[in-house]
């Protein structure tokens, strides 16, 4: 009797240690469920300011105008190229840039360094459509990055505009961005959108490089390489490729789309070469061109056909002088082009369809042959060639010897053996008959 009383006992006992430590473990748990609903509570109250700050982002986001939005952090890009780094910033673009969409829209297409980068105040006054520049620099490129905000911020107004800043990386230790001022850019005053503010800044940036583009210390200019950055970024169905000193004449983008509308056959034709008569002259900047300054800056002798001198075959199969006549007559007449054949050596500016631009061969850098290499490959690959009438370009400066940089006729030979070995590959990849 004694033992089983002790047995109970015993078991009591030991019940009540296992109901003690479950007790204790529905309090552990208890505290748990209540330290994690505390932080639940905690949790939902920042997932509610995390959506409401999005929120706030999202609506401040959509306020900004486009252009600010895509470029008040240009994008960085790396790419390989000219047997090796290059960075590119931007693009910077205008809220109207690829909004103009039409099948007869066109683009103004070109490059530069900063030594000639003043030049595209004029063009932005004359050039109404969009116009797509790609810039080669190094050093501080500070003020450089402020001038693309401001060109393609609320100072841009109407104006369509792309710009690309492209860097070589053997120079990028000198490469910084700092100070920018952003308050400036984002709410900028007229003063700082005023045309002579937008000269100085200009002049400024000309300053940084007193060497000729071609004469850059160790620094080959990739002409061709910045004319293809360019391109890339042209939404309209034409494009039109230009160095950045040459000017065009007055309403010349809506001269082109009127030929294009009334003549879709040939401004549409995959196979169309639409070539602008280039003339040059030592007074581009004294006013805007129209046709009839051109014909009288002619008769004074002070304008001639553009390498007349220097490289009659590089633009003499555009046959100025049957050109010059056809703009004598009625400048009411409608707009029309006229088929030339072409001629070895000829390199022309012209209008191409965008979707069937070729790119320019990248091999071809500093002087000679770059834009020669993409026209004997449009008429290897079976293009025919129009000279377009009532339109014309200006370059700033008569050609002269002694204008150009010490290392020109060795660059010359260089990229005249280059383009020896271009055309052979031409003739692989067409299988044509046809020789540049």
């Amino acid at each position: 009797m004694h033992n089983e009383s002790e047995s109970t006992l015993y078991t009591i006992v030991k019940i009540a240690h296992h109901v003690e430590r479950l007790l204790s473990v529905v309090k552990t748990a208890k505290d748990h469920l209540t330290m994690t609903m505390k932080l639940l509570t905690m949790l939902r109250k920042r997932i509610y300011v995390l959506i409401a700050s999005a929120i706030v982002v999202f609506i401040f986001y959509k306020l900004l105008s486009s252009s600010v939005r895509d470029k008040h952090i240009p994008i960085l890009r790396k790419v390989f190229a000219l047997g090796g780094n290059i960075v590119i910033y931007g693009p910077f673009v205008s809220q109207e840039y690829g909004t103009v969409q039409s099948d007869h829209s066109i683009s103004l297409v070109t490059h530069t360094s900063l030594k000639n980068l003043y030049h595209l105040q004029m063009t932005l006054i004359v050039w109404q459509s969009p116009i797509s520049v790609a810039i080669w620099t190094h050093g501080d490129i500070t003020p450089l990055v402020e001038l693309a905000h401001i060109l393609t911020g609320p100072c841009a107004g109407h104006q369509s505009i792309s710009i690309f800043i492209v860097v070589p990386t053997s120079v990028l230790h000198t490469v910084h961005i700092n100070n920018i001022n952003y308050d400036q850019i984002l709410y900028p005053t007229a003063t700082t959108c005023s045309q002579r503010s937008i000269h100085n800044r200009l002049y400024e940036l000309r300053a940084q490089q007193p060497e000729l583009n071609y004469a850059l210390s160790d620094l080959p200019y990739p002409n061709n390489y910045l004319r293809n950055i360019a391109l890339s970024r042209v939404t309209t169905s034409h494009s039109f490729v230009v160095d950045i000193d040459i000017l065009p004449s007055l309403n010349l983008d809506e001269i082109f789309m009127n030929y294009a509308h009334n003549h879709p056959k040939i401004a549409k034709s995959r196979n169309s070469a639409l070539v602008v008569p280039v003339f040059e002259s030592n007074h581009v900047r004294v006013n805007q061109w129209t046709m009839e300054r051109l014909q009288k800056e002619i008769q004074a002798n002070q304008v001639r056909p553009f390498y007349v001198m220097l490289c009659p075959q590089c633009q003499g199969p555009t046959q100025y002088t049957s050109w010059l006549e056809r703009q004598k007559k009625d400048n009411d007449r409608a707009v029309d082009a006229h088929q030339v054949p072409y001629v070895p050596g000829w390199e022309p500016f012209i209008i191409l369809r965008t979707d069937s631009h070729p790119k320019y061969d990248e091999r071809f850098k500093q002087f000679g042959y770059n834009r020669m290499s993409l026209i004997c490959e449009l008429y290897m690959s079976g293009a025919t060639f129009h000279v377009l009438d009532r339109m014309f370009l200006i370059h700033d400066g008569l050609k002269v010897e002694e204008g150009f940089h010490a290392e020109k006729d060795k660059e010359l030979n260089n990229n005249a053996n280059l383009y020896q070995e271009f055309i052979q590959e031409l003739t692989d990849k067409y299988k044509t008959k046809r020789r540049c």
